[in-house]
């Protein structure tokens, strides 16, 4: 049996926020069955562009204010919201950051390649 216990921070640090995954250096932190990733953005526009994903992903907002896509829809979602992609649909959670936003992101299965930037 083993585990792992480190910073978020210092983990996600060489993998854009990304602490759970196959590609972890940790053996208790690497699986190939999910993802996690916790990121902050500050107030404005993000550089993220319009994606899809081949696999399941779901985000939960811890606190803030965004303006995503997501499909053919814009949404605003706040601290306390989650939202649940299914594989193959064009999202982009943090269009823009209408308050500091702190936010979970659990994808499954672990596949690093599954992301495609289509706009």
């Amino acid at each position: 049996m083993g585990y792992h216990h480190s910073q978020y921070q210092a983990d996600g640090q060489d993998h854009r926020g990304w602490f759970i995954g196959s590609f972890m250096e940790n053996p208790a932190a690497r699986t190939d069955v999910v993802e996690i990733k916790y990121t902050e953005f500050p107030v404005g526009p993000t550089e993220h562009g319009l994606k899809t994903s081949g696999t399941f992903e779901c985000s939960i907002m811890v606190s803030g204010k965004a303006r995503a896509i997501i499909g053919d829809d814009e949404k605003i979602w706040q601290a306390g919201d989650f939202i649940a992609i299914e594989p193959g649909t064009p999202n982009n959670l943090v269009l823009e950051i209408l308050e500091p936003v702190q936010i979970f992101t659990v994808k499954a299965p672990c596949d690093p390649t599954a992301k495609k930037v289509i706009g």
